[in-house]
C-alpha cells in the first residue's frame, strides 16, 4: 500500500501546481483550449498554425475525456474554449450557463471502430468477434464522461449486445487510454475512434467501423466566464477557416461541405 503521507505530499504539489498555472494564465492574455482527447494530435497542428497566423495570442491546451472537461468548467478552472466530442455534452455545459450558446458550432465529424492488438485473430461481424472471444478484454471508455464509450455502449444497446458483452470492459477514462491499452496489448480490443487508430497503425488491427446511433461530432464553443472572449471568438473563427479545415480532413476527421 503506498504511503498516506507521501500521498497527501504528493497531492498537495499537484495542487499547488495548478494554482500557480491558473494564476500566473490570469494575467497573461493567453488562450486555454479545453479539449477532447482524440483531439490532441491534431490540435498541435491547429496550435502552430493558430499561433503562426494570430501573432499577438499564445496558446495552450488540455486534454481530457469530454465528461472530464466539463466538471473542470463547472468547477472554475480559467478554460476560454472548450471542444466535446459530442453534442450531448456540449448541451449540458449551454444547459448549465457555462457557454456562450451563440458562440457554439460544429467544427468536426468522426467515426467510430473497432480494433485489435496485434496477434489476436477475428472473424465475423462487428460484435460477433466480441461475442465469440469469452476471455477477451475489451477497453472501453467510461460511457458517463467520455464520448466515445457512449458511442459504443448505445450502439450495442441498439444491436441487443450490451448486457453480453459489459461483463469484458475495462473503462478507461478517456478515449486515448483506450488506445493506449490495446496498443500495448494490455487488452485484445477497443473502441475507438478512425482518427486515433491512424495513430498507432503500426501496433493494433483495425477491425470494423462500428455503426452508431447518432452522428459523431465536435461542438465548440466561448465559456462564459473566459476573460479574453474576443481572442476566443478569434480562435473559433480561425478554426472554421479553409486552413484549419484542410487539416482536421488531412488527419482524418470529416467536415460540412461549407
Amino acid at each position: 500500500m503506498r504511503n498516506p503521507q507521501s500521498y497527501l505530499r504528493a497531492c498537495a504539489f499537484v495542487g499547488f501546481f495548478f494554482s500557480m498555472f491558473f494564476s500566473n494564465r490570469a494575467l497573461s492574455d493567453d488562450l486555454l483550449v479545453s479539449a477532447a482527447s482524440s483531439l490532441s494530435t491534431v490540435m498541435s497542428e491547429l496550435v502552430i498554425e493558430f499561433r503562426r497566423q494570430s501573432g499577438d495570442i499564445d496558446l495552450a491546451t488540455n486534454f481530457s475525456g469530454s465528461g472530464t472537461l466539463l466538471r473542470q468548467i463547472q468547477r472554475g478552472a480559467p478554460v476560454d474554449v472548450f471542444i466535446s466530442a459530442d453534442t450531448e455534452t456540449m448541451q449540458r455545459a449551454v444547459d448549465m450557463r457555462l457557454i456562450d450558446e451563440e458562440t457554439v458550432t460544429s467544427i468536426a465529424g468522426n467515426k467510430l471502430v473497432l480494433v485489435s492488438t496485434l496477434g489476436v485473430e477475428s472473424s465475423g461481424s462487428t460484435f460477433d468477434v466480441l461475442l465469440n472471444q469469452s476471455r477477451s478484454k475489451i477497453a472501453l471508455g467510461h460511457p458517463e464522461s467520455v464520448p466515445a464509450g457512449r458511442y459504443a455502449k448505445l450502439s450495442m444497446q441498439s444491436a441487443g449486445v450490451w448486457e453480453s458483452i459489459k461483463g469484458k470492459l475495462i473503462l478507461t477514462q478517456n478515449v486515448r487510454q483506450s488506445l493506449d491499452y490495446v496498443s500495448r496489448g494490455e487488452v485484445d480490443y477497443a473502441f475507438v475512434y478512425a482518427t486515433d487508430a491512424t495513430t498507432r497503425s503500426n501496433d493494433i488491427n483495425l477491425l470494423f467501423e462500428v455503426a452508431t446511433t447518432e452522428p459523431i461530432s465536435y461542438p465548440i464553443g466561448v465559456v462564459r466566464d473566459s476573460s479574453n472572449k474576443a481572442a476566443a471568438k478569434k480562435f473559433i473563427s480561425f478554426i472554421k477557416s479553409a486552413r484549419a479545415r484542410e487539416i482536421l480532413v488531412s488527419n482524418g476527421f470529416t467536415v460540412s461541405g461549407k
